[in-house]
C-alpha cells in the first residue's frame, strides 16, 4: 500500500475542513431561517385573526343595532295597532 505524501495529506485535510465548515454553517443558517420564518408566520396569523375578529365584531354590532331598531319599530306598531 502506498503512503500518502505530506502534500496530499494537507490537501485532503484542508478540503475536509472546508467541507465540514460548510456543512455546519449550512445547518446553522437553515435553523436560523426556519426560526425566522416560523416567527413571521405566527405574526401574520395573529394579524389575520385580529382583522377577522374586528370584522366579526363590527358585524355583530351592526346586527345588534338592527335588532334593537326592529324591536323598537315592532313596539311602536303594536302601540298604534298598525299591522
Amino acid at each position: 500500500m502506498k503512503k500518502m505524501k505530506l502534500k496530499n495529506k494537507l490537501m485532503v485535510m484542508a478540503l475536509s475542513m472546508v467541507i465540514f465548515v460548510m456543512v455546519v454553517s449550512t445547518i446553522v443558517i437553515s435553523m436560523v431561517i426556519t426560526t425566522q420564518n416560523r416567527t413571521a408566520s405566527h405574526d401574520l396569523l395573529k394579524k389575520s385573526f385580529t382583522v377577522i375578529s374586528d370584522e366579526i365584531s363590527e358585524v355583530e354590532q351592526k346586527l345588534s343595532a338592527d335588532s334593537r331598531q326592529m324591536a323598537t319599530i315592532n313596539d311602536m306598531s303594536s302601540k298604534f295597532n298598525i299591522i
